[in-house]
């Protein structure tokens, strides 16, 4: 009977993302939003007294030393995070009551922020880091509770321009009287699957000097710690090596040395590092030699390289570039819309002499109301066709490349319409002779640069897709 009753509820706990994806360094890292849907299925109405879901990380090390009576177990646990959800309430145990389900399909949301500072999920033989989701429909007295496991995979992922990472590594050296040596590798950060390429180049010192192999191997330390005792395990990862690698009439040799990094644990584990465990992978080379008196010579380096997960994409987490929304146009409203004016004809100037500005000074301001009484005496279709025209500019969008970029701004800092915006905006009086021609930026605060936020919430429009080069700069025509 209750067997029968066990198999008419079905839970099931469904994830939006199956790997939780973490980008970047702990310290850096923005973290995670886990959202998921636990999913309750009955056939028949059925009592609960409660429906709840519980989220918790653990990390634990373990591991025996010494043999017979002499051995020795170290053991230790911590709770990394946890968090419970209250689909139904807890029944008062003085009330005893239950709740009644109909048949069907039930489906209850949840989600929860993830620090960036969790350590990635690991099985490793001394030490875990595992995250799991628990969820538990607890029924009425003689009546077995349900219960619903599912375990959470999150990795950590670095974005390909982590510059300290992404650069060339070269271990260059003489040995004395022997020869000078060039070890090259292209990164110092590699990810799982991916291949680790090697270039030797040797130049030998010594006569009748010979290379009689040639190896590289990817090498793991794992340590494992608890409050008053550490343990350290070690172990080759993959290795390669190359006998007789170089011909010997050549004066210097050269060989490239692939190793392949394996896709998946356990066959190798990412780097990592807390109080508890600590993970990291050097890359060793050792080139045996041949002396002329035929005794052989060995020479050994190691460098240490960081193995990820896998690596995110660029533009996840990433804000978009400045000068794909901006170019190098000084931020001014009234150059932004005068721009876009522009857009509509480019046979027609920037702004023509009946286009209009908002003075700052009282005698501009009366000369514009001026204009525009004398303008309110215009005949509708004129109107109208202003009306469309201011309409159709708005809509347009701006272009700013090169050349014609430089044109704009210069056309915009000479039309006399506009003379005394750019003069009220660097504090100038109208009327005031400069002496001098200055450049088209004179008179522009270069410095009000708008927010991320003002940026974002602005209208999308289609810029030009490179800069102008510096040369075309030096050669533009002056105001």
């Amino acid at each position: 009977m209750v067997h029968t009753i066990r198999k008419s509820v079905e839970v099931r706990i469904d994830l939006a993302e199956e790997t939780i994806l973490m980008v970047g360094h702990p310290e850096e890292s923005a973290g995670k939003l886990l959202r998921g849907v636990l999913h309750l299925n009955t056939t028949e109405p059925i009592k609960v007294k409660s429906i709840s879901l519980r989220f918790v990380g653990k990390m634990k090390v373990s591991w025996s030393e010494g043999l017979g009576h002499h051995q020795h177990y170290y053991k230790q646990e911590r709770t990394i995070m946890e968090h419970s959800w209250q689909f139904i309430p807890m029944a008062c145990s003085s009330q005893k009551k239950t709740y009644s389900l109909a048949a069907g399909e039930h489906s209850f949301n949840f989600e929860l922020m993830l620090p960036g500072d969790l350590p990635q999920s690991l099985d490793a033989e001394g030490g875990q880091v595992l995250y799991r989701l628990k969820a538990m429909v607890e029924r009425p007295a003689f009546v077995h509770n349900i219960v619903k496991k599912r375990y959470v995979k999150l990795v950590r992922s670095m974005l390909p321009s982590e510059f300290e990472l992404v650069q060339s590594m070269e271990i260059h050296n003489t040995w004395v009287d022997k020869m000078m040596y060039d070890i090259v590798m292209p990164s110092k950060m590699y990810a799982l699957g991916e291949t680790i390429t090697m270039t030797f180049h040797i130049s030998p010192i010594a006569p009748e000097l010979k290379v009689r192999s040639i190896c590289a191997s990817l090498k793991e330390y794992c340590s494992y710690t608890t409050r008053d005792n550490s343990k350290m395990d070690t172990r080759i990862i993959n290795y390669e090596k190359l006998l007789d690698p170089f011909p010997h009439h050549a004066d210097t040799w050269s060989r490239d040395v692939t190793l392949d990094v394996p896709s998946t644990s356990p066959l190798i584990f990412c780097n990592t590092e807390n109080d508890m465990i600590k993970i990291r992978h050097k890359m060793k080379f050792v080139i045996s030699l041949v002396n002329a008196d035929g005794h052989l010579s060995e020479l050994r380096c190691s460098v240490p390289v960081v193995v990820v997960d896998s690596f995110a994409d660029q533009s996840e987490n990433m804000l978009p570039a400045y000068d794909q929304t901006w170019r190098s146009v000084p931020y001014d409203p009234a150059v932004f819309e005068a721009l876009r004016r522009s857009s509509v004809s480019q046979s027609r100037p920037l702004l023509p002499p009946s286009s209009s500005l908002v003075n700052t000074t009282d005698t501009e301001a009366t000369t514009s109301m001026s204009d525009q009484s004398s303008a309110s005496t215009s005949s509708p279709s004129s109107s109208s066709s202003n009306e469309q025209e201011c309409q159709a500019s708005c809509r347009a969008p701006i272009t700013i490349s090169g050349r014609a970029r430089t044109l704009s701004i210069t056309t915009l800092s000479a039309s006399p319409s506009n003379t005394s915006f750019l003069n009220s905006s660097s504090g100038i009086r109208q009327g005031q002779q400069q002496s001098s021609v200055d450049p088209w930026w004179q008179g522009m605060d270069l410095s009000r640069v708008p927010s991320y936020n003002t940026a974002a919430a602005m209208d999308h429009v289609a810029l030009s897709s490179s800069l102008p080069a510096y040369d075309q700069l030096s050669c533009s025509p002056r105001v």
